[in-house]
């Protein structure tokens, strides 16, 4: 009698295990979709990422681009304004920012800054020792940047700068 129950229930225990093995397999299906999804969004995004990339390397070839042709211009300028500026002018101030080979300094127009105008580097007021120049590309009413040539070291936030024209 035990036998015969135990292989009546049977079917009975099979179909409840065959059930649920079929939920965790239609549970593993949706979150194997899910994964392909999130994959599929992931690339989107990434391929989105490499356009802007792309894009921003465009921008930059150009900006650097026009730099160029404007410092061809500053220097085909600079022997006829150079004349023209009185020397006796001490133009002297500090470096207030530092981005790659860029130097944002604290003097402008109204310090007498021109576009083309070489500032020598110097750890402090006091120091002989000349760190860098900076070549100045752009120049606004208080502050002016520019290229840091010839670097012997790397150059901080506060360190002094003279022109040297």
């Amino acid at each position: 009698m035990k036998r015969f129950l135990a292989l009546a229930l049977l079917p009975i225990v099979f179909l409840f295990v065959g059930c649920s093995s079929n939920r965790i397999n239609q549970r593993l299906i949706a979150l194997e979709q899910r994964v392909k999804d999130t994959d599929i969004k992931r690339d989107l995004e990434i391929e989105k990422i490499n356009r802007a990339l792309d894009e921003i390397k465009k921008e930059q070839a150009n900006m650097r681009a026009i730099a160029e042709e404007n410092e061809r211009r500053i220097s085909q300028l600079e022997p006829s304004t150079a004349s023209k500026r009185p020397q006796e002018k001490r133009v002297e101030g500090s470096v207030t920012f530092v981005k790659g080979s860029t130097a944002f300094i604290s003097l402008g127009k109204n310090d007498g800054v021109k576009l083309g105008d070489v500032f020598g580097v110097y750890e402090n007021r006091d120091s002989k020792e000349k760190i860098a120049s900076i070549k100045i590309t752009v120049v606004d009413l208080g502050a002016s940047s520019g290229e840091i040539e010839g670097k012997t070291q790397d150059i901080s936030v506060g360190y002094f700068v003279k022109i040297t024209r």
